[in-house]
Parts: structure tokens; sequence; C-alpha cells
């Protein structure tokens, strides 16, 4: 399983590996936060927000063949949701975020990260 953070699907959008990411053979996780940040940043001017709008089209697509999954959390806020479902999944974290990817490394979550903007290693 694959927990996704907001900041890892807009630079995979922006940099065209998004789908890459959601087709892996992994059961793919968005906490609800996360969710719902990605439709807020859909609404802004430019290109953030039409990153995130793309991001929010493939995630809706990929929720209807049953690729993608949506978490509700008890916490608030994106970060916060991404640690508080990787930890109860034991799933891996794709963030970009040092002080999120500190906190996961606390917990012993393993991340995912993006190498040379095309492939993923997981740390």
């Amino acid at each position: 399983m694959i927990v996704l953070d907001t900041n890892f699907l807009l630079y995979c959008v922006k940099y065209k590996t998004i789908d890459r990411v959601l087709e892996m053979n992994e059961k793919i996780i968005i906490p609800e936060p996360v969710f719902n940040e990605l439709k807020k940043i859909s609404a802004e001017r430019g290109v953030r927000g039409e990153d995130a709008g793309t991001a929010f089209q493939i995630i809706l697509k990929f929720k209807k063949e049953g690729k993608v999954f949506l978490k509700k959390t008890e916490a608030k806020y994106a970060d916060d949701s991404v640690l508080e479902v990787a930890k109860k999944s034991k799933a891996v974290a794709g963030t970009l975020d040092a002080g999120l990817i500190r906190r996961l490394k606390k917990e012993r979550i393993k991340v995912l990260k993006i190498r040379n903007r095309k492939g993923f290693i997981v740390d």
C-alpha cells in the first residue's frame, strides 16, 4: 500500500509521472484531507491550480476503476492524515515534504521518493 501526499501528487503531475504511480501494483490510498486540499488548490489560478485539477481528475478516474481508495481520517491536516494512515496501514508514504519525511522516519515508516524526475525509490 502507498499513501500519497499532496505535494507528491502535484510533482508527479508536473513531470508527467502520475499515471506511473497510480498504475503501480500497489493499493493507492489518498487520505480525505489530501483529496480536499487538491480540490481547494485546483480552484487557484496558474500552473499549480492546473496541476492540482489534473491530479484531482486522475484520482477520480482511478477511484472509479477501483485502483485508488479515499480514506477518512481523524486528522484534519493533510500531513497528519498521511502519517496516520501510513502508520495504521503499515503502508509506504509518498511525499516530498522534509518535515513529514522526518516524522515518518521517526515512526519507522518507509517513504516513496521521486528519483531523477522519472523513477521512484523507497527509502
